[in-house]
This record gives structure tokens, C-alpha cells and sequence, in this order.
């Protein structure tokens, strides 16, 4: 797979994922679903470290080209 179409999609399904709940929650004025409110009871810590892994090595892995 070439280098562009790999980087769009390491960097553009966690973006489209994040502007699809974002908008999930502006449409139900905060109210978190039942399934994400249970997550949100949670330490964040891990979650955000979670997240910022996947994005970071999916960004390295299309930088680098495998």
C-alpha cells in the first residue's frame, strides 16, 4: 500500500471516530449512553493512554512505510 492512502487511514478512521461520537454527544445534550457511561466510571488515564498509543504507532507504522 503506498505511504498517502496508508496515513489517511491510520490518522483518519481514529478522527472520524472521534467526530462521530463527538457529535453522538452533542446530539443527546451530555447524556452518555448507558454502555459509555459505564467506561466513563473508569480511570481515564488508561483509556487516554490507550488511544494516544493506537494513534501514535498507526502514525509511525505509515511513516516508516513497513
Amino acid at each position: 500500500m503506498a505511504p498517502l492512502p496508508a496515513l489517511l487511514i491510520a490518522l483518519g478512521v481514529p478522527l472520524l471516530l472521534l467526530l462521530g461520537f463527538t457529535l453522538l454527544l452533542e446530539q443527546r445534550r451530555g447524556r452518555l449512553p448507558g454502555w459509555l457511561a459505564a467506561l466513563s466510571g473508569r480511570d481515564a488515564m488508561l483509556w487516554n493512554i490507550g488511544f494516544g498509543l493506537l494513534i501514535g504507532l498507526s502514525l509511525l507504522r505509515a511513516l516508516l512505510g513497513r
